[in-house]
């Protein structure tokens, strides 16, 4: 908060107004207890911590202060009005179609100037949904022809081609079944070493939750781009980077341990020079993200 202060005052044009914090989480119910805890620990700010939760009847969502005091449905876009200085929310609730705006004038910007990832994106264990999607995805793939496993090469004619696509897509509903971990997205390769691709089903999970979670932190993001302003990002779970986070940040710690250095990989290649309009909208994410304070040595 000192930070955000300071800002404003030497660079009122992009901090003025913006001394926020969001906060995400995973689901409401956790929102609502990091809030509260905040609240106990910080009993001066208590009045302008607020949780996102559930709402009632045909509300989407209502900014909750602490037990006792009335619930207050709010516009979440209109924040600023409640006099709230830090929020708590899950990261999936406001990520996308939200602008929440400070009341800087003439025109106004993000309204929060720091964003606190305070745990690592979860999805929903067993979800047997996001598993036939996943099938699915890759269905579609190989009918396009694109990185078709090997075993599809040997069927000859349609009756053995849909026996091969029945038996492939049964291995790799036994795949995702055994991805017990981020770590055990790592498979051997030809060359005797560990990678993420899976040589026999030609997929990449790792790479595909690393891109899936960059698209989450993208959208998460976007609160807090508006009018073009900078802001402060913090990725607080140990589960984003285990080695750096048991060891120090003086360790090198690559994509098949850390999600994070994977999601900064992810973007980079979105960001590419060579692809005009990738590095246009990912350019200045990337760069920022490759020098992560405490990540690598930076």
């Amino acid at each position: 908060m000192e930070s955000l202060h300071q800002n404003a005052e030497l660079d009122p044009d992009r901090w003025a107004d913006r001394s926020r914090l969001l906060l995400f989480t995973n689901s409401y119910t956790q929102a609502q207890t990091v809030a509260l805890g905040l609240q106990k620990q910080w009993p001066l700010m208590a009045d302008r911590i607020y949780y996102l939760s559930k709402g009632k009847d045909n509300q989407d969502y209502e900014a909750t202060l602490r037990p006792g005091n009335d619930v207050q449905r709010v516009d979440i876009e209109q924040f600023c009005e409640t006099g709230g200085t830090i929020l708590v929310a899950p990261m999936q609730s406001i990520g996308r179609g939200f602008n929440i705006l400070n009341k800087n004038q003439p025109s106004a910007l993000a309204a929060f100037g720091a964003v606190f990832f305070l745990m690592r994106p979860m999805w929903q264990p067993e979800d047997m949904v996001s598993t036939a999607r996943e099938i699915n995805r890759y269905t579609m793939q190989w009918a396009a022809r694109l990185d078709v496993p090997t075993a599809f090469e040997r069927a000859d004619g349609l009756y053995k081609s849909a026996v091969v696509l029945r038996e492939t897509a049964n291995k790799l509903w036994r795949n995702i079944e055994l991805r017990t971990s981020y770590g055990s997205l790592n498979y051997p390769q030809a060359d005797g070493t560990m990678g993420d691709l899976d040589l026999d089903l030609l997929i990449r999970p790792r790479s595909d939750l690393a891109a899936t979670t960059a698209g989450l932190i993208i959208q998460a993001i976007g609160r807090l781009l508006r009018g073009g302003v900078p802001f402060y990002a913090y990725f607080m779970d140990a589960a984003w980077s285990p080695k750096t986070a048991l060891e120090g940040p003086s360790i090198r710690e690559e994509a098949d341990t850390s999600l994070l250095q994977a999601m900064i990989d992810v973007i980079a290649t979105y960001a590419d020079p060579a692809d005009a309009v990738g590095n246009a909208l990912y350019g200045d994410l990337a760069e920022s993200l490759s020098c992560t304070v405490g990540l690598n040595n930076s």
